[in-house]
């Protein structure tokens, strides 16, 4: 199975404040996800950084093994 997504110690933060802390995700190709959650807990957030309209706050987002921003294209 391929890896789509893969992220080490993620943590982003929206407005000065954290809402995701050390976060480690491993997304396959093959399978579908469900991000579920109350208001404010960071769910856009994780998706725009995903997407690489946000950097994170620190750690790092992998795209087929390649870190996010730096070596994308």
């Amino acid at each position: 199975m391929s890896l789509f997504f893969e992220s080490d110690n993620l943590t982003l933060g929206y407005k000065n404040q954290i809402v995701i802390k050390n976060l480690k995700i491993s997304l396959n190709f093959s399978k579908n996800y469900e991000i579920t959650g109350r208001n404010g807990s960071g769910k856009t957030t994780l998706l725009k950084a995903l997407l690489n309209i946000i950097e994170p706050s620190s750690g790092a987002i992998y795209w087929k093994g390649k870190l996010l921003k730096k070596d994308l294209y």
